[in-house]
């Protein structure tokens, strides 16, 4: 839990409320809005629910109005606000889940499960490459049948999520990141430090702030969130306002068919932990948030068991305290500026820009954003040098890239690969090409908000902007191989529905566009055709963020390469 105990609870619950519960017990928590989500998931796991009483007391604790900590509680997908009334089971309907039987085995669970159970149907459980996938419980299960699922409903222990494989490794990968998962025991450090851990940062303490930046500079790298916005632009822009500065690391990762950062977590912590420190030193950050998606439990509980190990050693002297902060739900919180309002406790909505994060982000004071991916890379870079990082990848994209297969891959998994590297050769050498029986037609690379590539296209190498005529870019690194399973017409219909579901509602051209582009999906194609490009043109100009902006781009990708299916 957060950090409310067992007695501190039944005391905010009581008649007197926060008045009965002063005293040492509250003092160990802080009374700050921005503890706001962390008390909202601690009543929920401590009862399955938030209840009112338990929405109220928190609310007076916190001094913060509960019609504002409702609205808040109610902006995340994962916090349940009225009690569950049966046992249930979840079946993940993402698109690579769809492409792996799940709609069949949704059907067929019912008459499979003990009396009284419930299945329920969720959006992504971000476990692409093992789909399709049920949750029992906290235990996932993987290629899940009915017969499957029913035994783990009769034997479940809810001892925890199970953990990911490590992929063998392919002809064409250049492993650095990945380099230590499978070979390590994730929950200790010896076995890390033998292999290289922390030696980057070791480095960087006897560096200036400035030089890190430079060296970060030399090297080219650029963010690995989808954006590819250079990391050290970042770091520069902070650097020309006074501190207090935060660091701000995104481990979100709410887009199905991502996971290569929870991959990264689980399997490796500290390199995680070691690119935090660089980072956090290079910027001058008063202190670090570290934002982990919700669901992703072992990555955020491995995360903190490795800030512990490392502290321990010394390894964490003179850098700013590291906290970790669980989101709850909704693929909008990976937008930057929605993590940054989770955190202090507001609604989960994107806020206008500018001003951007750099000038006045995390309480108004100049943060800087970087994905998990990204701060992964620094620990070679400081140790190497920009030039040995710029000799692997392209010249305007240097590194490698982690890329999730998923879909009708016959090997999914997380690889990594050098920037450059032909999809071709991603699909045919280190995916397998298509799974038995199989034929694939399509790849959606980008995610939800991606674009739908034919074999035409597979030729081109893995660049930003560059993987058709039009600009289609790999996004996060998220690739679905599509196969006869599916229509185009339907993955289409599919990822709009997604992205209607998903909007926060904040803005109109993403609240009505998204259901509207539904709904144009759902008439017949000449009739609706003019009236739908009207629609995602509006979408993309005026959209707030990137969920509206780019939530067009299946269609638009649709229309460009399989026009006669769409």
């Amino acid at each position: 839990m957060h950090g409310l105990s067992g007695t501190r609870w039944e005391a905010l619950l009581s008649e007197d409320g926060a008045a009965a519960a002063r005293g040492s017990a509250l003092d160990a928590a802080p009374r700050a809005r921005s503890q706001l989500l962390p008390r909202l998931l601690d009543a929920q796991e401590r009862d399955g629910f938030v209840s009112e009483a338990s929405l109220a007391a928190i609310a007076r604790d916190l001094h913060v109005p509960e019609s504002e900590a409702f609205g808040v509680a109610t902006s995340y997908s994962e916090l349940r606000m009225t009690p569950r009334t049966a046992p249930h089971v979840s079946i993940c309907t993402g698109l690579s889940c769809l492409l792996n039987g799940a709609r069949a085995l949704a059907d067929a669970l019912p008459s499979a499960l003990p009396s009284g159970w419930q299945v329920e149907e969720e959006p992504c459980r971000f476990r692409c490459d093992a789909a399709p996938i049920a949750m029992v419980g906290q235990r996932y299960v993987s290629r899940a049948t009915a017969d499957g699922v029913a035994a783990a409903v009769a034997g479940a222990d809810d001892g925890g999520p199970d953990e990911r494989p490590t992929a063998e490794e392919r002809p064409g990968e250049t492993r650095r990141l990945l380099g230590r998962c499978g070979r390590i025991d994730p929950d200790e450090i010896d076995g890390a430090l033998a292999l290289g851990a922390y030696d980057g940062w070791q480095r960087a303490r006897s560096l200036a702030p400035t030089a890190i930046v430079a060296i970060v500079e030399a090297s080219g790298l650029r963010g690995r969130g989808g954006a590819y916005f250079p990391a050290a632009t970042k770091w520069r822009g902070v650097h020309a306002h006074p501190a207090p500065r935060y660091l701000v690391v995104n481990a979100e990762e709410g887009e199905p068919g991502v996971f290569k950062d929870r991959y990264l977590i689980e399997g490796d912590p500290h390199l995680v932990v070691e690119g935090i420190l660089i980072a956090a030193r290079a910027v001058e950050a008063a202190r670090v948030y570290v934002y982990v998606n919700g669901e992703a439990r072992l990555a955020a509980e491995r995360l903190r068991v490795a800030i512990a190990r490392a502290d321990a050693r010394g390894l964490l002297t003179g850098a700013p305290p590291i906290e970790v902060r669980r989101g709850a739900g909704g693929y909008v919180c990976g937008e930057e500026s929605v993590i940054l309002s989770s955190i202090e406790g507001e609604r989960a909505v994107p806020r206008l820009r500018p001003p951007f994060p750099v000038d006045a982000g995390l309480f108004g004071r100049p943060t800087v954003i970087n994905n998990v991916e990204t701060l992964c890379n620094l620990p070679q870079i400081v140790i190497g040098g920009g030039e040995a990082f710029r000799a692997t990848g392209t010249a305007e994209h240097p590194g490698t890239k982690l890329v999730c297969l998923s879909g009708a891959f016959a090997r999914p998994g997380v690889y990594e690969v050098p920037f450059g590297t032909p999809l071709r050769r991603i699909v045919g050498e280190i995916g397998g090409g298509a799974a038995p029986g199989r034929t694939l037609r399509a790849l959606l690379c980008g995610g939800p908000s991606g674009s739908l590539l034919p074999p035409s296209c597979w030729d081109a190498p893995l660049v930003p902007n560059g993987l058709d005529d039009a600009g289609a870019s790999p996004g996060a690194g998220g690739i679905v191989a599509i196969d006869e399973m599916m229509s185009i017409r339907e993955v289409v219909r599919h990822l709009a529905a997604y992205n209607a579901a998903e909007s926060c509602g904040k803005c109109t051209p993403c609240r009505e566009g998204t259901v509207r582009m539904v709904a144009l999906l759902d008439e017949r194609p000449g009739d609706a055709r003019a009236r739908m490009d009207d629609l995602t043109e509006a979408m993309g100009a005026a959209s707030l963020c990137g969920l509206g902006q780019m939530a067009p781009l299946p269609y638009l990708s649709a229309r460009r390469h399989f026009g006669n299916e769409l």
